[in-house]
């Protein structure tokens, strides 16, 4: 008896799955429609003249700020050790936040 009650259940929850995976397979949801692939954007310029307004720009002042930057150029300079630094973040830490009797300690 109760093998059949299990069986049934088991039956029940795996139509249910089955009849509800097919609203996960409707067009709205994938994001098809906000992109239409008939219509390919096509440049009027060469890369040769964007680099080249590119340039002008830079030259006259008008564009300052570069779209990435190069890391290996970067180069962190720091008189402070790094237990110095920990201890300073902890201090700003204790300052700035008063704990909760709920707060969790997750070290580190």
């Amino acid at each position: 008896m109760k093998s059949t009650k299990l069986y049934a259940a088991i039956s029940i929850g795996a139509l249910f799955a089955v009849l509800s995976s097919g609203a996960f397979a409707d067009d709205k949801y994938n994001g098809e429609l906000d992109f239409n692939s008939q219509d390919p954007i096509v440049s009027t310029k060469t890369r040769a003249q964007v680099i080249e307004e590119l340039k002008q720009a830079q030259a006259q002042g008008q564009y300052q700020q570069p779209e990435y930057v190069e890391f290996k150029h970067v180069m962190p300079h720091s008189a402070l050790s790094r237990a110095e630094v920990r201890a300073e973040a902890i201090q700003q830490s204790a300052e700035n936040h008063q704990r909760q009797p709920d707060d969790v300690d997750y070290g580190g």
